[in-house]
């Protein structure tokens, strides 16, 4: 579980390296960034309900920690969400780009005469 945060960090490092070398657009460094911080979110909701269920005794302290996990994994879910509609949204521009790179190179216009 340590380890999912750290993954998730080293991406986002990774992604804003890329970045400043120029070699990966605004998009991807947001989708990357996206994904990143969908799964510290994930969990940090991840670990705050299981301690809410194995560290605590307080009924009423359960059940704000449980609603803070809660909260961390819909913001998890929106983050993942907009991850994802960045990759999408990336891979439509390219098949656009590489459809019309295709016609510029196959497609010879010819001159009529009338």
């Amino acid at each position: 579980t340590a380890a999912t945060a750290d993954s998730a960090a080293a991406t986002a490092q990774t992604a804003s390296a890329k970045a400043s070398a120029g070699s990966a657009t605004a998009a991807e460094t947001a989708t990357a960034e996206s994904t990143a911080a969908a799964a510290a979110a994930a969990f940090c909701g991840v670990k705050l309900f299981v301690f809410a269920f194995s560290g605590l005794t307080v009924f009423a302290d359960i059940f704000i920690t449980a609603g803070a996990a809660l909260v961390c994994c819909a913001v998890a879910l929106l983050l993942l969400w907009f991850g994802v509609w960045g990759i999408a949204s990336g891979v439509s521009g390219v098949i656009v780009g590489l459809k019309a790179l295709g016609r510029k190179l196959c497609v010879k216009e010819v001159a009529v005469d009338e």
